[in-house]
């Protein structure tokens, strides 16, 4: 059986451990607790997470276009309780 590419963590390109949602769930909440989200626009690097979080909240929908209030660019962000990301490929 092949894993996914979801199925996996890699780190530096080379170190790959295969977890599953339950553990991806856990190393989320572990970096929320030592570290901090880095969602930057990809265009101009100003960094989106209050716009993320502000739609997240208002329609508790996890998928909405965010306009960086940088450079324009609209992009689709998927938004969680605990943690989100760019959809890659969506700036425009």
């Amino acid at each position: 059986m092949q894993d996914s590419d979801n199925d996996l963590i890699v780190i530096n390109g080379i170190i790959k451990f295969k977890i599953d949602d339950t553990a991806r769930m856990r190393l989320i909440g572990l970096l929320k607790e030592v570290g901090m989200l880095v969602m930057d626009c990809p265009s101009c690097g100003l960094t989106i997470i209050p716009q993320s979080k502000a739609a997240y909240a208002i329609n508790g929908q996890n998928e909405h276009t965010i306009n960086c209030v940088g450079c324009g660019k609209s992009m689709v962000v998927r938004m969680y309780p605990n943690y989100g990301f760019v959809l890659p490929d969506s700036v425009k």
